[in-house]
């Protein structure tokens, strides 16, 4: 939890009353900020909003991104790459109670995510892989031609 000293209320008591614009100003970035940051990152809405963790890397000729998404199967999950955009969709479906079982809780529930990446590099959609093993989404995303260093070779004049 963030907590805050009032810098100006012990300096005179005039100064910290809340008609004070520049106290009214600070008390109200400070209580945005603890909204919007502190409490809500650790709520378990904020959590599924937060979407999953991803990674993109260089591999030189390749792009590599790795996302970790559990509990998803292999069609709740739709990648699209566009231009020089990869757009990583999912749409969960809840699993099934087994047979004679009530779920009290479900914490674990995967959140639906509509993710666009903007990459450095345009890429060979074509050439594109994806494969997801125990809830770890892998792709690699070969550099297009244009993109790739070259080498140019200097003549003498």
């Amino acid at each position: 939890m963030l907590s805050r000293y009032n810098v100006i209320s012990p300096l005179s008591p005039l100064w910290g009353v809340p008609s004070n614009p520049l106290s009214a100003s600070m008390s109200r970035l400070f209580q945005d900020f603890e909204t919007a940051f502190a409490r809500s990152a650790f709520s378990p809405a904020a959590r599924r909003v937060a979407g999953p963790r991803v990674q993109l890397r260089d591999q030189g000729e390749s792009i590599a991104m790795l996302a970790d998404l559990p509990g998803l199967r292999l069609e709740d999950i739709e990648l699209t790459i566009e231009g020089e955009a990869v757009t990583l969709k999912t749409t969960p479906r809840p699993a099934p109670s087994p047979e004679g079982f009530t779920a009290l809780r479900r914490e674990r529930q995967p959140a639906a995510v509509d993710w666009t990446f903007a990459l450095p590099y345009p890429v060979d959609a074509a050439s594109a892989t994806a494969t997801l093993d125990q809830g770890r989404l892998s792709v690699t995303l070969p550099k297009a031609p244009e993109a790739k260093p070259r080498t140019i070779s200097v003549k003498a004049a």
